[in-house]
């Protein structure tokens, strides 16, 4: 709101805010990667090595371009200063505890996902460095005592946040107006747990070619999809290696532990409300990355074994492929991500190339073009994607769009009713009303505004304009003029005009012919 009020619908500003929550993500990577560094002679040069693995990262291009996906960094950014504090403050109690209480309470108010946190923190006191055992100085180990109170105090915090959720929704999960995934029998359901287990280790560790819009599959998933097995047998590779090699390896699986449970929330364990076959998606990874980075680097920290060649080469080699993964990511972002985020018809219609059985990239092209004054491309991309999935609603709605610009109204009323059969939101109530108005069904038109679309939001927009825009075409100005002044503080600037050239209309000339 406060972006609103200083910068308009503009979203210049909101694309900036997201750039600097990302740079300051990035610093705190290079802060935290410094804190767990400590004492190495070289851990200002690897702690900047690492803060721009992260900053370059591909699969962090979603959260930053999208400006919907703040939330992800908001989190990141308080789950972040919650470890650099856990570091920085561990001589001093009570401070500690209190810091990183409030900014997990400030995470998950962000975002849900830093649930997982709880769990991070149990592991992390399990492999944070000891100086009886490293090589060089490290942080020591936290007291017993003040483990307890830190996860106490965080499990305290989340179930403020389970109180405030219930008291400001009234729920505390939406399962009426939500569609999960389709998981099928347990099976089906495990395997769908192992795959995007697979593809978020696969966004992680090989970003160049698995960062993209939308993660598809079809669901539920099949016995045989390899994908599955394929993240089953390599976990169950990793596992028996680490049992092996444990004392080689120390506490550096641990390590690599922490990303996985901070994934745990959003590979499917409990389905994700999500529509189009998208089973993940790059914006869940923004914090899991940082534990990985965070991994790595502790990988660095590690006694070296013997080798023949010198400490020296090895760690300039190392130096060197990281290096040359910064730039490659750099590069990748450049020329290949970015430009298709550059707008929402390149950046869908990668989606369509990637993952043509979807319907969401279908839908939201066929957004795009009616947008564009395409109906016919419009409507084709909106009957594509209801033939992928019959139910989905913002298709429906899209389609009504399209049909609706090509003049073709009773076909688009008859969309909009099917819609609001299946979810009776807002919009698609005042999109629905918008066609009764223009049919001349002026009082469906007022029953879906008052007895739907404004019961659900008494403050949208959209709605009281629509409900203006009836009521001057069924030549009532005495009523219109009231809800045409109301909607336009509520609306974006072209809206807002639409609005006023009606009021002046109707102060000055009267009802325009047709009521439009």
């Amino acid at each position: 709101m406060l972006e609103m009020q200083l910068h308009g619908i503009d979203p210049g500003l909101s694309h900036g805010i997201n750039v600097l929550f990302h740079v300051l993500n990035v610093a705190l990577v290079g802060w935290l990667s410094w804190l767990v560094l400590k004492e190495r002679s070289d851990r200002g040069l690897w702690a900047s090595l690492l803060a721009l693995y992260y900053g370059f990262h591909p699969a962090m291009t979603e959260s930053v371009a999208f400006i919907s996906s703040r939330f992800d960094l908001m989190m990141t950014s308080f789950l972040l200063l919650a470890l650099v504090a856990d570091l920085s403050l561990r001589r001093k109690t009570w401070p500690r505890v209190l810091a990183v209480s409030l900014l997990f309470l400030a995470a998950v108010l962000c975002k849900e996902m830093a649930a997982a946190f709880i769990l991070v923190l149990v592991l992390w006191y399990r492999v944070l460095p000891d100086p009886a055992t490293a090589v060089e100085p490290a942080p020591r180990r936290p007291r017993i005592g003040d483990q307890v109170l830190i996860l106490g105090g965080v499990v305290l915090s989340g179930l403020l946040y389970l109180l405030i959720r219930y008291l400001s929704m009234g729920y505390l999960l939406d399962i009426r107006n939500s569609r999960f995934l389709e998981v099928g029998v347990w099976g089906n359901h495990l395997l769908l747990v192992f795959k995007s287990l697979g593809r978020y280790a696969a966004i992680i560790i090989w970003p160049f070619t698995m960062v993209r819009p939308i993660h598809f599959s079809e669901l539920p998933v099949s016995s045989s999809d390899w994908q599955a097995w394929t993240t089953l047998a390599g976990g169950l590779i990793l596992l028996f290696l680490w049992i092996r090699y444990r004392r080689q390896l120390g506490t550096l699986p641990v390590w690599f532990t922490l990303p996985l449970l901070a994934m745990l929330p959003v590979i499917n364990l409990v389905p994700l409300p999500l529509t189009g076959g998208a089973f993940a998606a790059d914006r869940y990874v923004s914090f899991p990355l940082v534990l990985f980075t965070v991994a790595v680097g502790a990988a660095l920290g590690r006694p070296r074994a013997e080798t023949p060649h010198s400490p020296q080469k090895v760690v300039l080699w190392l130096r060197i492929v990281m290096l040359a993964w910064i730039v490659a990511s750099a590069a990748v972002v450049r020329f290949s991500v970015l430009p298709r985020w550059e707008n929402e018809r390149a950046l869908w219609a990668w989606g369509v190339q990637i993952a043509p059985r979807s319907s969401i990239p279908h839908t939201n092209l066929s957004g795009e073009y009616s947008a564009a004054g395409d109906y016919d491309s419009g409507l084709r991309e909106a009957r594509i994607a209801l033939k992928l999935d019959r139910n989905y609603v913002d298709a429906m709605s899209n389609m009504a769009v399209a049909l609706m610009g090509q003049g073709r109204l009773p076909e688009a009323i008859t969309s909009w009713e099917r819609a609001v059969s299946l979810r009776g939101d807002c919009p698609n109530w005042t999109n629905l009303a918008a066609g009764y108005r223009m049919v001349g069904r002026f009082d469906d038109s007022i029953r879906a505004l008052k007895e739907h679309a404004l019961v659900m939001n008494p403050r949208d927009g959209y709605a009281i304009l629509n409900l203006g825009m009836t009521y001057q075409a069924a030549g009532r100005p005495d009523l219109a003029i009231p809800y045409l002044e109301r909607s336009i503080p509520l609306l974006p600037p072209a809206e807002a005009e639409v609005a006023r050239q009606r009021l002046q209309m109707l102060h000055g000339l009267g009802t325009p012919p047709g009521g439009r």
